[in-house]
C-alpha cells in the first residue's frame, strides 16, 4: 500500500518512514516468536499490526482513522486504550526498566495480549524486549500458593487485609523472596501481625 501511495486513503498523515518500517518489522518478528510459544491465550494479530501502523498517529488522528473506516466501537475503544497505555509504558521503560520483576508486573498487568506484543515491537533495546518476554511467558500467570482459606486458618480475620497480604505475597513471589507455601507462611507472619499472637499462632 505504501509503494502504491494508498496509505493516504487510510489517513492523510500516514506514511511508512524508517521508524515505522522498523516497528512493523519488529512486530512481525514478535508475532512469529509468540506463535512458537503455543500459549493457550489467543492473540488477534491484526490488532497488533493495526496498533503498530497507528504508532505515528496522535490519539485524535487515530480516532479519525477508526471513525473513517467504521471500526466497531468495542474495537475502537480497545485500540485507543492500548495505544495510549503502550505509548506511556514505552516512554517509562525507555528511561528505566524496573529492576524488580514485581515492578515490571504492575507496569504491564493491565495490558492485553495484543498490547503486550505491540509494546515489544516498540522496544528498541533488547533488555526491554527480554523483560516483557519474561512477563509474557512466566510472570503474568504467577500466583501465591497461599489463599484466603489459608489466611483464615492462620488466624487472620477476613476483610481488606486479605487483599493487602496477597498482593504483598505476589510481589514477594515475583521477586524470589518466597518460593513455596512454607516460605509464604513465614513471610506473612513476619510482615503481618495477628490481632492476638499468643492465641492465634497456635492455629494449624
Amino acid at each position: 500500500m505504501a509503494d502504491l501511495g494508498l496509505l493516504r486513503f487510510l489517513h492523510p498523515t500516514l506514511r511508512i518512514d524508517q521508524k515505522l518500517a522498523m516497528i512493523l518489522e519488529e512486530t512481525r518478528q514478535v508475532l512469529a516468536w509468540h506463535r512458537l510459544l503455543y500459549l493457550d491465550q489467543p492473540c488477534r494479530q491484526w490488532l497488533v499490526y493495526l496498533l503498530a501502523l497507528m504508532t505515528s498517529l496522535s490519539v485524535r488522528e487515530a480516532t479519525t482513522f477508526c471513525e473513517r473506516f467504521e471500526v466497531p466501537p468495542r474495537h475502537r475503544q480497545f485500540l485507543l486504550r492500548e495505544k495510549i497505555s503502550t505509548a506511556r509504558i514505552a516512554a517509562l521503560m525507555k528511561r528505566a526498566i524496573p529492576e524488580r520483576p514485581s515492578g515490571l508486573y504492575h507496569l504491564l498487568k493491565d495490558l492485553s495480549p495484543e498490547g503486550l506484543l505491540h509494546l515489544m515491537g516498540l522496544m528498541r533495546k533488547k533488555a526491554g524486549k527480554k523483560a516483557i518476554s519474561f512477563y509474557v511467558t512466566d510472570w503474568r500467570h504467577l500466583k501465591p500458593e497461599t489463599d484466603g482459606n489459608d489466611l483464615e486458618r492462620m488466624g487472620y480475620q477476613a476483610g481488606p487485609l486479605y487483599g493487602t497480604i496477597l498482593r504483598c505475597l505476589l510481589d514477594a513471589r515475583l521477586d524470589g523472596l518466597v518460593h513455596d507455601r512454607a516460605t509464604e507462611r513465614a513471610f506473612i507472619k513476619e510482615h503481618f501481625s495477628l490481632p492476638d499472637q499468643e492465641t492465634t499462632y497456635g492455629h494449624p
